[in-house]
């Protein structure tokens, strides 16, 4: 790698050789099950334990604040506006790592960054219902730390993946392990009703996603790795394989500009990327904590149906991210479009679909409860099309910044998404009065308009 005017440059001293892909490479992309799956393996498991973490609180609150279906445990009477603030206090601490997030993988690597951040949320969800019992400002205080250690997962994840997933499998390899925070919320949503139900209640379900964290980080402490080149498990020929498609990519004979990361991030579509990844998370966020109270207000489930049916929307994108890469795969050996089409059709199904079908949700009445249900699972499902869309762009638009850029994008749409529990906080008043909540639908909805219109119009696919 060499450094001239402002513009660094890696040199191809073998660029013939990846006209053609040779018969190793072949091999291994086609067929083999190498450590690279491993890792995204553990990664996969590690979001789908940060998930249950996310996400229990959503519903461990319906019945820390309304015992009736198990009066042996403790019930707190906490008011709307406390609840909104539990509901978001986790974003706050997420919020602030998100930035150094990327430095921190790139001087400590993120194996360890993972490692620390999951050991440490572990601990405090196992003594959440400790905190409870002192107050709910404790809970509160929990929930942001938990969320500051948590705040380094997504730009890890991407910094792995830079590392490891050559570019025939990026798209792939990233839906694989991004499905993990579908997996997560599945688990969490659907063993919620059996926790509260049985003898370990509500704690139950502070106590389980605690416990399989500590149990994830002793696997990743052994099996994880920074990259091919600090592994001693993978075979050389995986190795070779991997560092050969990640530093001749884009190629072909001539030389890898890489650009300063200044120039990158005040590009118009890495603008654009911030965008329609703020307008996803804010709609994630709010669907994700607010899905429980609305299937209890509006369509009067008790808390086992409750969860039950708050799994559905999240099951159905954990199989519609399968579904999309089985298409994607399609598209490309067809040659129908090209990767930046291919990447603006996904986010467009992704975003414009679902704030369609938000809409539709806000004029249901719970006499159409399955009218209702059937909205709400296609407007989360077909969000797992993002990840063939903007969640991979980040890599896209430069792999040598992709963790940063991840922090940076998500530091933004974190902050946005910090008003989205009190945004609901302050006009859903009723959980019961459907009027209510259609606003916030289709307040949601115009994000999502919004940020995929940015996307079509500026994105790219290439690195800056």
């Amino acid at each position: 790698m060499v450094y001239t005017k402002n513009v660094f440059v890696i040199e191809s001293k073998s660029a013939p050789d990846i006209k053609e892909p040779s018969e190793t490479r072949k091999r291994f992309i086609d067929c083999s099950f190498g450590f690279r799956h491993v890792q995204c393996l553990l990664l996969f498991l590690c979001l789908t334990v940060a998930y249950t973490m996310r996400v229990n609180i959503s519903v461990a609150i319906v019945t820390m604040t309304d015992n009736s279906e198990n009066p042996d445990f403790e019930e707190f009477d906490w008011d709307g506006g406390v609840k909104s603030i539990l509901l978001s206090s986790f974003i706050w601490g997420y919020t602030v790592t998100q930035i150094p997030a990327g430095p921190l993988a790139r001087k400590f690597g993120p194996k360890m960054c993972l490692f620390v951040g999951m050991l440490i949320s572990g601990l405090l969800n196992l003594l959440t219902p400790i905190a409870a019992r002192g107050g709910w400002e404790f809970v509160c205080a929990l929930r942001a730390i938990e969320g500051f250690f948590q705040g380094v997962f997504f730009s890890c994840v991407h910094a792995l993946l830079a590392k490891w997933a050559p570019q025939e499998e990026r798209a792939r390899l990233g839906t694989f392990c991004y499905a993990g925070c579908q997996m997560g919320t599945v688990i969490m949503m659907g063993l919620s009703g059996v926790f509260t139900s049985s003898g370990l209640g509500w704690p139950g379900i502070f106590y389980f996603s605690g416990g399989i964290g500590i149990i994830w980080c002793a696997i990743w402490l052994w099996l994880g790795a920074n990259s091919p080149a600090q592994c001693h498990r993978i075979s050389s020929e995986e190795r070779e394989m991997i560092e050969h498609s990640l530093a001749l990519k884009e190629i072909n004979g001539v030389q890898q500009e890489v650009s300063p990361l200044k120039t990158v991030v005040f590009s118009i579509p890495f603008l654009a990327l911030i965008l329609t990844h703020t307008a996803s998370v804010f709609e994630n966020w709010m669907l994700l904590t607010e899905i429980p109270a609305y299937l209890k207000g509006v369509m009067g489930m008790d808390m086992k149906t409750n969860a039950l049916f708050s799994a559905l929307p999240y099951l159905g994108m954990l199989i519609m991210s399968f579904v999309f890469v089985l298409i994607n795969n399609f598209i490309v050996s067809r040659n129908y479009f090209s990767l930046g089409a291919r990447r603006k059709t996904f986010n467009t199904i992704s975003q414009w679909l679902p704030a369609i079908f938000l809409i539709a949700l806000g004029y249901i009445t719970q006499d159409n409860s399955a009218a209702a249900m059937i909205a709400l699972i296609l407007t989360v499902s077909l969000t797992s099309a993002k990840y063939l869309g903007f969640m991979v762009n980040h890599i896209d638009l430069s792999p040598t910044y992709a963790g940063i850029l991840m922090g940076l994008a998500n530091f933004i749409a974190q902050v946005v998404a910090l008003l989205g529990p009190l945004i609901v906080g302050q006009i859903v008043i009723d959980n019961t009065d459907l009027e209510q909540w259609r606003i916030i639908f289709w307040i949601t909805a115009a994000f999502l308009f919004v940020g995929n219109l940015a996307f079509v119009a500026f994105g790219k696919v290439h690195p800056i």
